[in-house]
């Protein structure tokens, strides 16, 4: 009689492992989109972000370091 609970353990066993590593991977798929949507960013965007942000205090003409 205990073989059969061994056995039935070990299934147990497996199926959580399986069900843990799908729930594992489905996270890391879900964390790396987010991470890749979030990396790409509109360089119009940046810059009107970034202008917002000056409000006017920045003026190129005077910047040594301006290309």
């Amino acid at each position: 009689m205990s073989t059969y609970r061994e056995d039935i353990a070990e299934m147990i066993s497996a199926q959580i492992q399986v069900a843990l590593e799908r729930e594992y991977d489905r996270g890391w798929q879900e964390c790396m989109k987010y991470y890749w949507s979030k990396r790409e960013i509109d360089m119009d965007e940046l810059e009107s972000d970034i202008r917002k942000n000056d409000r006017g205090k920045y003026e190129e003409d005077k910047d040594p370091y301006a290309g």
